[in-house]
C-alpha cells in the first residue's frame, strides 16, 4: 500500500505543485520564530535618550564657560603668531639656547595659563587681562633679545669673513 501511494504521488507531482515556494520568505519566517525581536524599539529609544543627554551636556558646558574678551583673543593671536615666527627663525639657526632661558619661557607659558584660568572665574577683570598681555610682552622681549644676539653674531662672522 505504501508503494502504491508513493507511486501515485510521484506520478502526480506536477499536479501537487501548484504554488511556487519562496524559499527566502520561508526561511525569514523560520528565523523569526527562532529569534523573536521583542526589544527592537527599546534600544533605539535608549540611543535617542543618550544622544539627547550628550548634546544637552555639551551645550550646558559651552554656555556655562564664558568666552575670552576680544582684547585677549586679539593679543593672543598677535603674540602667538609673532613668537612662533621668532622661534622658527631661532631653531632654523641651529643655535642651542641656554637651558635657563628655556625654563624662563616655560615659566612664562605656565603663568599665562594660570592667568587664563583666573580670567575664567572673573571674565571682566582688567588686572588679569593686563597681566596676561604683560606676560606675552615679556616673552616677546626675551625672544627679541635672543634674535638680536643671533643677528649680532651673524654680522661679526660676516665682518671676519670679509677681512
Amino acid at each position: 500500500m505504501k508503494d502504491n501511494f508513493k507511486d501515485f504521488v510521484n506520478n502526480q507531482r506536477e499536479d501537487f505543485e501548484v504554488y511556487e515556494i519562496d524559499k527566502d520568505q520561508l526561511w525569514d519566517k523560520i528565523d523569526q520564530n527562532l529569534h523573536p525581536h521583542h526589544y527592537t524599539g527599546w534600544w533605539k529609544m535608549a540611543a535617542a535618550i543618550a544622544l539627547i543627554f550628550v548634546i544637552s551636556g555639551t551645550l550646558y558646558i559651552s554656555l556655562r564657560t564664558p568666552a575670552l574678551p576680544q582684547e585677549v583673543i586679539e593679543a593672543e593671536n598677535y603674540y602667538s603668531a609673532t613668537m612662533a615666527d621668532q622661534m622658527r627663525f631661532i631653531k632654523s639657526q641651529k643655535i642651542e639656547l641656554d637651558p635657563a632661558i628655556l625654563r624662563d619661557l616655560d615659566t612664562l607659558d605656565q603663568e599665562y595659563e594660570s592667568l587664563k584660568n583666573d580670567l575664567k572665574d572673573d571674565i571682566d577683570n582688567e588686572e588679569v587681562i593686563s597681566a596676561m598681555i604683560e606676560t606675552y610682552r615679556v616673552k616677546l622681549e626675551i625672544l627679541e633679545q635672543i634674535l638680536n644676539e643671533i643677528q649680532g653674531n651673524d654680522t661679526e662672522e660676516d665682518d671676519e669673513v670679509s677681512i
